[in-house]
This record gives structure tokens, C-alpha cells and sequence, in this order.
């Protein structure tokens, strides 16, 4: 995607033409930056829980991982999950939907990913080159992010984000956002 697109998509925003007249209204002695951000094509990872007793056997998993693979997701729906992910993950005050609803399986932004079944969406932001950290209100002052997305029903099976103990017991790593599905307004 080039830099015309960017800042065309950017001028006909309305909600960033909201933010910037709410700012300089609000608080006019800040200043706004946009980030703009390529990335580099995405990647699949795929894990093994050799100790899962409840893990797969038979051809399904493979199968899975193989719809994946012969399916890629456009351009456009990479920058949107992307865009999603990090509003969910940084939580600003302007995007309602992503920020307390993803993932849910009702959001069209995510129909690719649970088509294919997917477990899991990661995405990275790092501004070490840029010299500068970025937060909010939910995420400290860092350069280098990563919004790691569930996107497994747990009562059917674990996920990416999950190991099995010494028990067999599934557990989950912490900093993992889950599904909102059964999360109340």
C-alpha cells in the first residue's frame, strides 16, 4: 500500500478529523502524531503440545493447517485485523467496537479468521528505530507492543496461548485478550 493511499484514507477519517478538532479544542497545547505503519506480510506459527491429552489425532489438524495455508488473507483484511488487534490492545478512547468487543465472533473484520480456525492473531509494533515508546491508558509507556489475540473457543480446545502442566491441566500465558463473546455490555 503506498503513502497516497495513507494519507488519503487519513484526510477522509472522520474520526480522526474528530480527534484532531476535540484536541486542539480540548487540549491546545498537545500535539497529535500519526503513526503510520507497513508490515511486513504476515506468518503463520504453527505449535505442538506434545503432553496436550486432549490434543488432535487424526488428519483434522492437518487439514486446519492446510485450509490456512491455501487460503491467504487479502491486504486488506490484514491491515484491518492489524488496525483491530491494536485498537483492542491499546484501547483509545475513540474506537468502541474493537476496544470492548474483539475478538468476537459477530465482528466481520475476524469471519476469515474463524473460517479458516484460526487460534490465534499477534500483532507487533516496535518504534525502537523511531526512538520514541508508545501507551494509553491500559498500556505502559513501551517501544516495542504485542497484542496477543485468542481466538479459540476454550470449552472446545486449547489454544496457541495455552500449555499443558504437569497434570494435564490447560493453562493459560498471562497478557492474552480473549474472547468477549460471553462478556456483557
Amino acid at each position: 500500500m503506498n503513502s497516497n493511499f495513507t494519507i488519503d484514507r487519513l484526510r477522509s477519517h472522520a474520526t480522526l478529523q474528530k480527534i484532531l478538532a476535540e484536541a486542539s479544542y480540548n487540549s491546545p497545547d498537545s500535539e497529535i502524531f500519526v503513526l503510520t505503519v507497513e508490515y511486513a506480510p504476515y506468518r503463520l506459527i504453527a505449535s505442538f503440545d506434545g503432553r496436550a491429552k486432549d490434543a488432535i489425532k487424526d488428519d483434522r489438524d492437518n487439514a486446519r493447517f492446510v485450509s490456512i495455508m491455501d487460503n491467504p488473507l487479502k491486504l486488506s483484511e490484514q491491515i484491518s485485523l492489524a488496525e483491530a488487534a491494536l485498537i483492542r490492545y491499546f484501547q483509545p478512547d475513540y474506537n468502541k467496537i474493537y476496544k470492548k468487543k474483539f475478538p468476537s465472533r459477530e465482528l466481520k473484520v475476524l469471519k476469515k479468521c474463524y473460517e479458516y480456525d484460526f487460534s490465534a492473531l499477534i500483532v507487533e509494533i516496535n518504534t525502537d528505530e523511531l526512538h520514541f515508546s508508545l501507551f494509553s491508558d491500559v498500556a505502559s509507556p513501551k517501544m516495542h507492543h504485542i497484542a496477543n489475540i485468542d481466538l479459540v473457543d476454550h470449552e472446545s480446545r486449547a489454544s496457541f496461548f495455552h500449555y499443558a502442566n504437569d497434570d494435564g491441566q490447560h493453562v493459560r500465558f498471562s497478557d492474552v485478550i480473549g474472547s468477549v463473546d460471553n462478556v456483557k455490555d
